[in-house]
């Protein structure tokens, strides 16, 4: 910090490159913010290409947020920070997901293991932050450095258009050295300049994209539960009455259930 010229309480970027394994902290300085240091990232786990579902043991890839209480933890990585994985763009997209963290140790299904030294130093750099003052910390998450170059390298990834936004982003912090206003509409990032002393603060959506995740989350509420019955393989079942808590009755509608190995 010393060497850096920089203050352990300035407020601090995350930006993460999966194909590099490498994870990068920005502090504050002066109006913008300077390169701290570059962490290599022990273990990840998945692909290039963004987190979908629950248990696709897939690392995300997106625009993130960090508060006071995504730096703590309770469980096996207490000192950790949770990236805020699915973000309202994820949403709006129906993928699903949780605890998706930057934690120690060096194995994942989902997350960015950094070793438990490394992570006590990030875990500490964040939390000094946050309690000085920053509501929101951005975190970065690509699949690459998104240069010109690696971009052909995958143009016949049909990710394609979603790396392609997320240069945008990278593009907006580059050129202003400073954490770009985030904001989701029509299943896309888009990004506005902010100015010296103004955070980044947290991810913003346009209507349409907020009715939409309303909608999704309606329908969910509407789904009934899968009945307990469970017909054997070939048989042929009348539908069952079943008692709900209100003592009223209706015959369920019923699903088919994937098997589970």
């Amino acid at each position: 910090l010393r060497d850096k010229g920089v203050s352990i309480y300035a407020p601090i970027l995350f930006r993460i490159f999966k194909a590099e394994s490498e994870l990068e902290i920005w502090k504050e300085k002066g109006g913008i913010f300077v390169h701290f240091a570059t962490y290599p990232i022990c273990h990840w786990s998945g692909s290039l290409g963004p987190k979908i579902a629950e248990g696709d043991r897939q690392a995300p890839e997106g625009f993130y947020t960090v508060n006071r209480m995504q730096t703590r933890h309770v469980g096996r990585w207490p000192r950790s920070i949770d990236v805020g994985f699915p973000n309202i763009f994820d949403h709006s997209l129906a993928r699903t997901g949780s605890d998706i963290l930057i934690h120690g140790g060096c194995s994942s299904v989902g997350c960015f293991a950094m070793t438990n030294p490394v992570m006590d130093e990030i875990h500490q750099l964040a939390t000094e932050a946050v309690e000085a003052g920053q509501t929101e910390i951005p975190v970065h998450i690509f699949p690459f450095r998104m240069t010109d170059e690696n971009l052909a390298s995958y143009e016949r990834s049909p990710w394609m258009p979603f790396w392609k936004n997320l240069k945008q982003g990278n593009d907006a912090f580059e050129r202003t050295r400073r954490p770009p206003a985030v904001s989701i509409c029509d299943g896309r990032y888009l990004f506005r300049d902010t100015y010296a002393g103004e955070q980044a603060g947290p991810l913003n959506a346009c209507e349409p994209t907020l009715m939409a995740i309303r909608e999704q989350d309606q329908w969910l509420e509407n789904v009934p539960p899968p009945t307990a019955l469970v017909p054997r393989i070939g048989a042929v079942q009348a539908p069952v009455r079943t008692s709900l808590d209100n003592e009223q009755e209706r015959t369920p509608v019923r699903f088919s259930w994937p098997l589970v190995r």
